[in-house]
């Protein structure tokens, strides 16, 4: 995924870089701060191990154009998985709630106007 879509969020690489034959940032998560089409600003708070969580120097840094690709992923959900619920089931189960809704709503009028006959 693009890293502009996952701001504000912990995330690890899934490929390498080009340029880079180190295969850094791939095995480190990051938490995206700000990123655009040429820029990852990011920093390791809340994430990493120990050692960079606390003993890294530099919790900040900015990572350039060849980072800016869709080779990210989501690292709370690969940790934990995400239950995936399509938009046809979101939108079936709203359209179920607001037609229960509307019913509660037309029987309750339907009673009061009923009660006012009588």
């Amino acid at each position: 995924m693009k890293a502009t879509k996952l701001i504000g969020k912990v995330v690890i690489r899934t490929a390498r870089t080009k340029g880079i034959s180190d295969g850094s940032y791939t095995s480190t998560p990051i938490h995206i701060i700000k990123a655009t089409k040429s820029h990852i600003f990011y920093d390791y708070t809340g994430c990493g191990t120990f050692e960079e969580r606390h003993l890294n120097d530099n919790k900040t840094g900015i990572l350039g154009q060849n980072f800016c690709d869709n080779k990210w992923i989501d690292y709370m959900e690969l940790l934990n998985g995400v239950e995936e619920i399509s938009f046809k089931e979101k939108v079936s189960t709203q359209i179920r709630l607001i037609k229960e809704w509307i019913l509660k709503i037309y029987y309750i009028i339907l009673r009061r106007v009923n009660n006012g006959r009588r």
